[in-house]
């Protein structure tokens, strides 16, 4: 009989060690989950702010002036637009190219500069 008591001790301690473990195993977890969860929290209301920041500079008739000249080519009364064709603009950035290929090497520069004579 004494013997039954004391298993039966020994299992109701071992019951009450796994449901402490457990508990406290819980509370780890949800540790966790709650400062997983307030840094989700402080990232949105920053991105928040952002998008607010977003919206005043996209509300502004600096903005809308900006998007009107840039993407719709308007313009204001007297004032004319130009619009460069996209060839031009690769020529010119073609010839700028020619101009700098024709440089000379710093190899030569530096031996100009050291023998006195300059290229």
């Amino acid at each position: 009989m004494r013997k039954l008591a004391i298993y039966i001790i020994i299992v109701f301690q071992i019951l009450l060690i796994a449901s402490l473990i457990r508990g406290v195993y819980e509370s780890f977890q949800a540790r966790e989950r709650i400062e997983r969860l307030e840094r989700t929290r402080s990232e949105l209301e920053q991105e928040r702010a952002e998008l607010g920041e977003k919206l005043k500079e996209v509300q502004s008739a600096e903005y809308l002036e900006r998007v009107a000249r840039e993407e719709l080519h308007l313009a204001k009364p007297g004032e004319k637009v130009v619009i460069v064709p996209e060839e031009a603009r690769t020529e010119k950035g073609r010839s700028d190219m020619e101009d700098n290929q024709t440089e000379l090497p710093n190899w030569q520069k530096w031996w100009g500069v050291v023998s006195g004579k300059m290229y």
